[in-house]
């Protein structure tokens, strides 16, 4: 039985880093990488804003798709009012992006690209794989929020380089 104070934040510290090491393994990253949020809005925002102030100057870009999801456009209309420039990324008719425009952006100068990997709305799985190898290819940073593909798509962040992730 707990019986203290001391003893309650011991248990609390050992059942926090088993989650951390369960969410790891389940996305294949080292568990000092898991950050825990309120939710995916506030990793989203906690991984859009503090990348692109802390990793980037102003002239960077910043890319992601008109169809991404709400909290992850605020947060770039944020950073553009900042200075940085923003570009949307159109999809075709199946709700998927051209990696042909994905990569002649990228051409242009290093990224923030953050895309999510299924859509919460019309349920379409992104490329991911490749978009992270573009991103690779290009010294870009890849951010996708995979909270509606984890736990029913394999995640393996090191295989799809993605950078940062944001979980529900």
């Amino acid at each position: 039985m707990i019986n203290n104070d001391v003893e309650i934040i011991t248990l609390v510290f050992l059942l926090i880093n088993l989650s951390r090491l369960l969410i790891s393994k389940l996305i294949n990253s080292d568990s000092s990488e898991i950050i825990f949020t309120s939710g995916a809005t506030e990793s989203n925002n906690l991984a859009i804003k503090s990348i692109a102030q802390n990793y980037f100057e102003k002239d960077c870009q910043i890319i992601t798709v008109k169809t991404e999801h709400k909290c992850v456009l605020e947060s770039c209309h944020e950073l553009e009012k900042e200075g940085f420039t923003v570009s949307y990324l159109d999809v075709n008719e199946d709700g998927i992006i051209k990696l042909t425009d994905l990569e002649n952006l990228l051409k242009e100068k290093p990224a923030l690209v953050s895309i999510m990997h299924a859509n919460n709305e019309i349920g379409v799985l992104q490329p991911i794989k490749e978009i992270g190898e573009l991103c690779k290819k290009y010294n870009s940073i890849f951010h996708s929020d995979i909270a509606q593909s984890i736990g029913t798509q394999k995640i393996d962040v090191v295989e799809m380089n993605i950078d940062a992730c944001s979980v529900s």
